[in-house]
């Protein structure tokens, strides 16, 4: 089942679809389709701590995340399962931030638990 995604965008950027631009505007529809078991396509940036990749994600599950961090912290959990960062107003904003912090070595310091809560930028 994970395979049809990729290949149904593969398909809208093949030469016969038209440009990037326009798959990237149809896949735009495709807002709130099951992207994983547990995640929702949306305009959510979040980072799964615990399989380990950054992912667009509704505001429902967002909000799923940061509620799951704050239970995981109220019980000092080390590793945290999930780092809600940012929402956007699109879903094209949201994926084009993901797709230059993908390629970022940074540490992933908001996985851990930490006293203080530092802002990080998105």
């Amino acid at each position: 089942m994970s395979w049809i995604l990729p290949i149904t965008f593969w398909l809208f950027l093949s030469p016969s679809f038209g440009s990037e631009t326009e798959a990237l505007e149809t896949m735009a529809g495709y807002e709130g389709v099951m992207i994983s078991d547990k995640y929702r396509r949306g305009s959510a940036l979040i980072y799964d701590c615990t399989k380990g990749f950054y992912a667009c994600v509704s505001f429902n599950n967002f909000d799923q995340c940061q509620e799951q961090r704050e239970e995981e912290k109220a019980k000092f959990t080390s590793v945290l399962s999930c780092a809600p960062l940012k929402k956007y107003d699109t879903i094209g904003e949201c994926e084009q931030t993901q797709r230059e912090v993908i390629h970022r070595l940074i540490r992933k310091e908001f996985c851990y638990m930490d006293t203080r809560e530092r802002q990080f930028r998105f």
